[in-house]
């Protein structure tokens, strides 16, 4: 199941868990401020093309996968969040990006 679809929106102050996608962004994706994403299969999908969307000050905790970046998009920036512990390789074996092969898109995260 997937809680949240769509995109050029704001998602804002929300608690989303519970879900197997919390958030899959599409078009120009969701800005993202100050959530908790917690106990999800995957907390989010980034759009699969370039998009100005921000997502900052979220808390990404105990997900099975924090984001999956598909897609042609050169970069997604998601610097600023925390990501549930403090270990850049934790951190990175909970995002999936073109440095696991699985896409174009190599994903900023430093928190």
């Amino acid at each position: 199941n997937t809680c949240l679809y769509g995109g050029r929106g704001v998602i804002q102050r929300c608690n989303i868990s519970q879900c197997g996608i919390a958030v899959l962004a599409h078009y120009e994706g969701f800005s993202m401020l100050f959530n908790n994403i917690f106990n999800n299969s995957v907390a989010l999908i980034t759009p699969s093309s370039e998009t100005n969307s921000m997502v900052y000050g979220n808390n990404f905790i105990d997900n099975n996968l924090n984001v999956q970046a598909p897609g042609d998009s050169d970069q997604a920036h998601l610097c600023g969040n925390y990501w549930g512990t403090d270990s850049e390789t934790e951190i990175s074996q909970l995002i999936w990006d073109v440095l696991d092969g699985y896409s174009t898109a190599l994903v900023s995260w430093t928190p």
